[in-house]
């Protein structure tokens, strides 16, 4: 029998949650679904700060659901869709508007520049896109709920620059070089998710998550190989 000191009780605004264990508060830290500033209590206590109780392990997590390279899996499987999409409309608008010699760099300028206003959208109405959907992968506030548009689009916009450089060559690189860095070694998150006040959290690890990363990877690199290649 669980004793009640062990009975732990968390809420996202009014709804409350519990009773769970210590190990099983602490599986929902690891899970990203209980965050540093979600409302803890236990039988007979106020309602405080999850990371205020020593009992719950923050410590470390960042590094330990940090996923960089899943992340950019997902937002690459994403502007193969927006891209997939935008080829459609090119085709069926008049060629009036495009030229095709420069056809490929419009519609890569066209896809990032588009890409803010797609993902905003869709965070809002889901809380994901499609591949971070396809890779386990969901943005919430710092309740634990979607994001407002306004963040979601604040986000978009610091990810388009921070994150991609707004696809500049060379500065693309270095950006991602530096997000790279920001998330997995120096502050265990992005200065777009800290700035725009959102938690990113990950799917727990399973052999078919993994082979769903590669399959997206290989299926990114092929269309890009395929992009340089002549017709």
């Amino acid at each position: 029998m669980v004793q009640d000191d062990e009975k732990w009780f968390y809420k996202y605004g009014v709804q409350e949650n519990g009773p769970f264990t210590t190990e099983e508060m602490n599986n929902l830290i690891q899970k990203g679904e209980l965050k540093r500033v979600t409302s803890v209590k236990r039988i007979g206590q106020e309602w405080n700060a999850a990371e205020s109780f020593k009992e719950l392990h923050f410590k470390n997590l960042a590094n330990n659901v940090a996923r960089p390279w899943t992340r950019y899996w997902a937002r690459g499987l994403d502007m193969l869709i927006l891209a997939f999409l935008l080829g459609i409309l090119m085709n069926i608008l008049p060629t009036i508007f495009f030229n095709t010699r420069f056809e490929g760099l419009f519609l890569g300028i066209m896809t990032l520049m588009l890409s803010i206003p797609f993902e905003a959208c869709l965070l809002k109405l889901w809380g994901t896109t499609p591949g971070k959907w396809i890779l386990g992968i969901r943005i919430r506030d710092l309740e634990g709920q979607k994001p407002k548009f306004s963040k979601a689009l604040q986000r978009s916009v610091l990810v388009w620059w921070r994150g991609q450089g707004a696809g500049l060559p060379i500065v693309s690189l270095i950006f991602h070089l530096r997000g790279y860095q920001q998330l997995k070694y120096d502050l265990g998150k992005t200065t777009w998710d800290r700035d725009s006040e959102i938690v990113v959290s990950h799917r727990s690890k399973s052999w078919w998550g993994e082979l769903l990363v590669w399959l997206a990877a290989t299926l990114i690199i092929y269309f890009r190989i395929k992009s340089f290649l002549p017709n």
